[in-house]
């Protein structure tokens, strides 16, 4: 699923969720999946979720174009505090996106639902991160990786 991840195929959605526990290889699967890509010419970019709050609005906004952005792989949903600019940034590039169905990689120690549920906070009041999840479960296959903590 992962070789095939970004080919044209009307009947796949474009996008990949890989979650499961922490140490279990998931930013490393998604690595060689870019690897891959890149390898056959394609452009691809590797982001962090915890250095989206201190990139420039502008460099964000071409996470959702075509053009710059062919292949995403955004590592780490849900890691770090769940700031207001940090969900409206991640909220505009997945749903931008999922909408272009541009071909995406997120990785997450957390299913969606209990992502959904860090991302909207205590209160739950905008529902950014249920919004969010939508959008993955919309656009992705969502993938459980399983095992032990191979860091260890």
């Amino acid at each position: 699923m992962l070789k095939k991840w970004g080919r044209s195929d009307p009947d796949r959605k474009e996008g990949v969720f890989l979650y499961g526990p922490v140490g279990t290889g998931k930013t490393h699967l998604a690595c060689c999946a870019a690897n891959d890509v890149i390898d056959e010419g394609l452009a691809c970019i590797f982001l962090r979720v915890a250095d989206i709050p201190r990139a420039d609005s502008d460099a964000l906004a071409k996470l959702w174009d075509s053009g710059f952005c062919p292949r995403l792989v955004l590592d780490d949903l849900g890691s770090g505090k769940a700031t207001p600019r940090l969900l409206e940034c991640l909220f505009s590039i997945i749903d931008g996106r999922a909408f272009k169905r541009l071909p995406t990689i997120y990785t997450a120690n957390f299913r969606l639902d209990a992502l959904a549920d860090l991302l909207d906070g205590s209160d739950g009041a905008d529902l950014a991160g249920t919004r969010i999840a939508s959008r993955i479960a919309g656009s992705c296959e969502l993938v459980p990786i399983g095992g032990k903590d191979r860091r260890k």
